[in-house]
């Protein structure tokens, strides 16, 4: 760079600032909105090269799909943390022959490992790999619990989305609004992967449960609180698509002075449910545990998430 001269500097500037704008569009087409969320900021110098000198070339599906594979590769490989100048140098002119079809897998993509048991040991957002996974949450279609809108960029910023750990454990309930999506076919996927999914029920579903099918639900002490209940609809809603044995708790309250009512709340009352297989137990009980569960940081992951997960990994970094 000391010894680059202004007819040089003229000629590639163009270029490589071409070059930067694409890797910027690629980053946001994985769904790395942020540079907090970045895996590597060392990664964007090849990157930015590789698009500069490959121009119109890198706008293929092919390119594309290899040059995504070749960056997956790095992030869950970790392969580029600590000195990374011999591999910025191997990666250029590799990368380029393989989407130009003139040579081989790059070195990156032959020498990247992943193991699923390196997924006990990402507890913090410093790991490349921690920050790569969050991504392909992303990109796999999460929806927002409360309102059952997508993860598109406009509400990534809108609601300054992060990382928050929520696993599960057996048996399986999972919170959604009383407006939103498709419930079936996501319920049909927790139950086959003990991923917590987004659900909904109609707001107008829920006037036909009687009044006395309402009792009082607990505060966070498990003792009772005043202008809160809690209600089994499953008997009035339509659950034949669900999966066998899922029952829909709700719990209705008032909210706190001040607070704003929600289009999915009614009468006033804020009101939200959830999805579970558990059989056996008193409504309160089971509402208190849920919500505990879900404020809760960290529990243990199920070895079926822990698949889940290590198959979106492969998908990224290996050959379709």
């Amino acid at each position: 760079m000391l010894n680059l001269i202004l007819p040089e500097y003229r000629k590639w500037a163009p270029a490589v600032t071409d070059g930067l704008r694409s890797a910027a569009q690629f980053l946001h087409s994985q769904h790395i909105f942020d540079t907090r969320f970045l895996p590597y900021g060392s990664q964007l110098i090849p990157m930015s090269a590789i698009f500069s000198l490959l121009g119109t070339k890198a706008e293929t599906v092919g390119a594309r799909r290899k040059i995504s594979r070749w960056y997956w590769s790095g992030v869950f490989g970790e392969l580029y943390g600590g000195t990374t100048e011999t591999r910025f140098a191997r990666d250029v002119p590799e990368v380029v022959a393989w989407v130009t079809g003139h040579g081989e897998e790059p070195r990156t993509v032959q020498e990247a490992q992943f193991f699923s048991s390196r997924l006990w040991s990402l507890r913090t957002r410093g790991s490349a790999a921690y920050k790569g996974l969050y991504a392909l949450l992303l990109k796999a279609g999460p929806v927002d619990w409360g309102t059952g809108s997508d993860m598109s960029d406009e509400n990534y910023f809108d609601n300054a989305v992060d990382i928050h750990h929520v696993f599960p454990n057996p048996p399986l309930s999972c919170e959604f609004g009383v407006a939103g999506v498709d419930h079936g076919e996501r319920c049909s996927e927790l139950r086959r992967y003990d991923l917590l999914r987004v659900m909904s029920v109609p707001v107008q579903e829920l006037a036909l449960i009687p009044a006395a099918a309402w009792t009082p639900a607990y505060d966070d002490e498990g003792v009772p609180r005043d202008g809160a209940w809690v209600a089994e609809p499953t008997g009035v809603l339509d659950l034949s698509s669900w999966p066998k044995g899922m029952r829909v708790l709700v719990r209705k309250e008032r909210p706190h002075p001040g607070a704003q009512l929600r289009f999915t709340d009614a009468d006033g009352l804020r009101l939200t449910a959830f999805a579970t297989n558990t059989a056996k137990g008193q409504l309160a009980d089971l509402e208190l545990r849920h919500r505990r569960r879900g404020r809760f940081c960290h529990s243990t992951m199920p070895s079926t998430t822990l698949s889940v997960i290590v198959e979106m990994v492969w998908r990224e970094t290996s050959a379709p």
